[in-house]
């Protein structure tokens, strides 16, 4: 596998997978933009998260470390005093090396006063690191297997943001859905930016509620959950 670097329409930048011939981010929608708008911001928009002292988050998968490390960015940026855990599988260990080089956003490249090339360094060789009032996990092998790892209920928020259903299918299965709600709490929600009826369909039939949310200038986005939410901008499917 190779990957090549795309500059997506916000300026961000990020990379081709040639093996899924897909890029990590949708270049029309903006590398940057897509991870907070789909993926960092609804969760907040939605949950009394910034009052709770622990918020524990299941990034499927790691990839470029988008949304993981712009999470941590935000969280800390709205003043957020509690706790912070972030997991998150990746099969590919070798994209690792690729990063160490990779020319991530200004507010990135020293996060939190660590210079992010040192976090990248120690997730390839310990795959954790931890520093102040967060924590991040990433395992290096099977999507799949790592879901099976967890306790029910373990999670605040799941960022479904996987490869798209055509190239990635093993994670948008219906046996894959039902171990990650399992996972979920019960006033918890899924992100994902996929809009295939086919998947919300297998949503629908685990008894989740399935939310657009639209967006503008980009494309919109879904939110999951497990109790009914009421919110003006959220329109149910």
């Amino acid at each position: 596998m190779s990957i090549e670097q795309r500059e997506s329409v916000d300026g961000s930048l990020t990379l081709f997978n040639t093996q899924y011939q897909e890029s990590y981010h949708n270049l029309a929608d903006g590398a940057k933009t897509e991870t907070l708008l789909k993926h960092i911001m609804p969760p907040i928009w939605c949950q009394n998260l910034l009052e709770r002292d622990k918020i524990c988050i299941l990034d499927m998968c790691f990839g470029l470390g988008y949304n993981t490390f712009w999470t941590i960015w935000k969280y800390l940026s709205l003043n957020y005093q509690g706790k912070i855990e972030i997991f998150s599988p990746e099969k590919d260990k070798a994209l690792v090396e690729a990063l160490l080089c990779f020319p991530y956003p200004q507010e990135l490249m020293v996060l939190d006063g660590v210079p992010i090339q040192e976090i990248l360094k120690s997730l390839q060789s310990k795959g954790e690191f931890e520093h102040r009032q967060w924590r991040v996990e990433v395992f290096w092998g099977d999507a799949c297997q790592y879901v099976h790892f967890f306790q029910k209920q373990s999670f605040d928020i799941i960022y479904q943001d996987a490869f798209s259903p055509a190239k990635n299918p093993e994670l948008w299965s219906a046996e894959y859905f039902q171990q990650i709600s399992s996972l979920l709490k019960d006033d918890g929600v899924i992100t994902t930016y996929s809009q295939k009826a086919s998947v919300r369909d297998i949503l629908k039939q685990l008894n989740l509620y399935v939310y657009e949310i639209k967006h503008q200038g980009i494309r919109n986005s879904r939110i999951i959950s497990k109790t009914p939410l009421d919110y003006e901008f959220l329109h149910q499917k």
